[in-house]
């Protein structure tokens, strides 16, 4: 198959400017295949000598998304599609930054106008045909490329619904960076009959839209996931051989072990532990740590499963690609819970010179117990099979839903799984009351099953009287008191003795009246002239303190005490917080807030979101407007806390509520 033709124009640029219309005009880019269509055949008429007929037939529209990383991949992807499944492909090039969009090169026939410098967006359109086998007739397939900067990367649905047929199957393949495509909305996962996207590179916002897409995960496949198949295989091939398998029911831990922790081995591991917890029917317990996940099997025994780095030199072999290679370890114990012996699955070779094959040993103990080849497919081949073949779906969309679990920060707490409260009181005074009624009951819970309780604490006006409440009264008679752990969601720049110091309004007003031991109290160093390393000194504390982790690995608190600013911010997460800086896996940051002139530490929104409760106290006329945004419109720093494992409770008065009618606020407390 080859490209008879193509040529490239540009697309009115102006048009991006009204979100109502279409920026890319369909109808022109038709005429233009039309007219290359024609054309095309004309020419190949005139030197074979013969009309032949050419089948102009398009089952699917196939959309891929690439940027300058994967142009490559979505070249080859591209092609091999071509000589498959007649089709119309749609190739959108998203540049990194709106200066290098040249950088992406182009197909056959490319050339680039000069007016494309000043728009950032031009298209390119070709055919493509070839005879289908037994040289009885010809099949066409049409080529669109679209380049698009990266800052208007949010129209690209409008364009997939320009250059789409709304007949055929729309079949979308996300090839781009998770830097890039977090831009994407879900309108496109929506308007798609099929996604095919890559873990290895843009899972974060992946899952997102994927837990968007609740109850549709037959139609969501990841790239990735095909691409651990020949280790899958080998696994089963592994528990074939009767000395393994008989040891199975004395499975108690799961190594997956390589030289690298990229985010290429997590996404492996991870979607590994989904696959293999599927298949052993076990039930996900709980994250210890960042590295080690606890099932329970189905006799109510224990199963690890650990995340294992290896020195270079006993690391697994490195695939052509750069990505680690895992290999697997399934230590068996005996009655009395010593190790027994150990299963383990290495991969030893690349198979043949086609690179069609993987090779892996098996041992028991240190002994061969034979070699485990899989065939594996490339990714063309493995679309092609999705959108044909479904026998396999049941398997994956298990194991998608186990793997999701363990990447989103879900788990079992008793104290209410993802579930989102608002309390409207008439007065400050009763809002106070029922936020020392939901500390005591937490704390008395928390103390009663995991043995201790950790609490993270705000400043602001309404925790002051919270504070007060809760040591002024029948509250501070409980014996969980000396069982508990404090903590602060954020700090001045003050020393602890200043009166700006959260620290010191809780002393004041919390830890000297109740006679908390300074054992007890952790607080964070504002006055600290190196503030990051203050942060990373905190963080260590927390890490210390607080054993429980969340599935992303962070500490989880269970409370923490929130207030919002008239602002909309929470924390010291205020408008201007530089999120792009701050690392993804940061629990605490050290931050410049330019609204108050000042350098703040503060717990990030990672770590806000791991907790299994966080309480807003909103109190005031002056939060209605920051309250109401949060809530309803979801666009200030506030609306970032949504703890999806713990339980979200907004305790608000009714000045605060009062932008919020009636309808608005059953929505929240009866769906929520």
């Amino acid at each position: 198959m080859s490209v008879l033709e193509s040529t490239t124009f540009d697309l009115p640029f102006d048009t991006f400017d009204d979100p109502n219309r279409l920026p890319v005009n369909g109808a022109i880019i038709t005429e233009k295949l039309n007219e290359l269509w024609e054309r095309s055949q004309n020419e190949s008429d005139d030197k074979s000598g013969s009309a032949e007929s050419y089948s102009r037939v398009s089952l699917l529209d196939f959309v891929v998304f690439a940027g300058e990383s994967t142009y490559s991949r979505a070249e080859k992807l591209i092609a091999r599609f071509a000589q498959e499944r007649p089709s119309r492909c749609i190739l959108i090039l998203v540049d990194s930054g709106d200066e290098s969009i040249d950088a992406l090169g182009g197909g056959a026939g490319s050339s680039t106008s000069n007016s494309q410098a000043g728009n950032g967006l031009s298209a390119e359109i070709g055919i493509a045909c070839g005879l289908s086998k037994g040289g009885a007739g010809t099949l066409c397939w049409e080529r669109i490329t679209i380049r698009v900067p990266r800052s208007k990367l949010a129209v690209t649905p409008n364009v997939v619904r320009s250059l789409t047929s709304g007949l055929n199957r729309l079949v979308v393949v996300d090839l781009l960076p998770a830097v890039i495509g977090e831009s994407i909305t879900s309108e496109l996962y929506v308007l798609a009959d099929y996604v095919f996207f890559d873990s290895r590179i843009n899972r974060r916002k992946l899952i997102a839209k994927i837990e968007a897409q609740a109850g549709e995960y037959d139609r969501l496949f990841d790239i990735e996931y095909e691409r651990d198949h020949p280790l899958r295989e080998a696994i089963k091939q592994a528990f074939d051989y009767p000395e393994a398998a008989q040891k199975l029911s004395k499975l108690r831990e799961i190594h997956f072990v390589s030289h690298s922790f990229t985010g290429s081995f997590n996404a492996r591991a991870i979607y590994l532990c989904g696959w293999l917890s599927s298949k052993l029917g076990l039930v996900y317990h709980g994250a210890e740590t960042r590295r080690k996940v606890v099932f329970e099997s189905a006799s109510g025994e224990e199963i690890c499963c650990i995340f294992t780095p290896r020195s270079a030199g006993g690391a697994p072999r490195v695939a052509d690609s750069g990505s680690p290679e895992l290999a697997l370890e399934f230590v068996f114990v005996s009655q009395n819970g010593s190790a027994e012996s150990t299963l383990s699955i290495n991969p030893i070779a690349r198979g043949d010179s086609q690179g069609s094959g993987e090779m892996y040993s098996i041992k028991l103990d240190g002994r061969e117990l034979g070699c485990a080849r899989v065939r594996t497919s490339d990714e063309t081949g493995y679309i092609i099979r999705r959108l044909s073949d479904t026998h396999r779906r049941g398997d994956y969309t298990a194991s998608l839903r186990r793997a999701l679990a363990l990447f989103s920060t879900k788990q079992s707490l008793p104290e209410g799984s993802g579930h989102v409260s608002l309390s409207r009181f008439s007065n400050t005074e009763q809002l106070v009351q029922r936020g020392a009624e939901i500390f005591a009951a937490l704390m008395r819970r928390a103390v009663k099953e995991r043995g201790k309780f950790n609490v993270a604490l705000a400043g602001g006006s309404t925790p002051v009287a919270l504070y007060r409440c809760l040591s002024g009264s029948v509250y501070a008679s409980m014996t969980e008191w000396r069982d508990t752990q404090f903590f602060f969601g954020d700090e001045r720049t003050v020393p602890p003795t200043h009166e700006d110091s959260n620290y010191l309004m809780a002393k004041e007003n919390l830890f000297d009246r109740l006679q908390i031991s300074d054992n007890q109290v952790f607080r964070m160093k504002g006055e600290e002239d190196d503030l990051a390393e203050a942060a990373r000194e905190y963080e260590q504390v927390i890490a210390r303190r607080i054993r429980s982790r969340s599935l992303l690995g962070f500490p989880v608190f269970d409370l923490v005490l929130l207030g919002m600013g008239p602002d909309g911010h929470t924390a010291s997460v205020f408008p201007d917080y530089p999120a792009d800086e701050i690392a993804l896996d940061a629990a605490v940051a050290a931050v410049y807030v330019g609204s108050q002139k000042s350098h703040r530490l503060t717990m990030t929104p990672h770590l806000i979101n791991a907790a299994r409760n966080c309480v807003f106290m909103v109190g005031g006329a002056s939060k209605s407007d920051a309250l109401y945004s949060t809530l309803v419109e979801k666009n200030t720093q506030a609306s970032l806390i949504a703890p999806g494992a713990g339980k979200l409770t907004f305790l608000v008065d009714e000045a605060a509520a009062s932008r919020l009618n009636r309808d608005e606020l059953n929505l929240f407390v009866d769906k929520w």
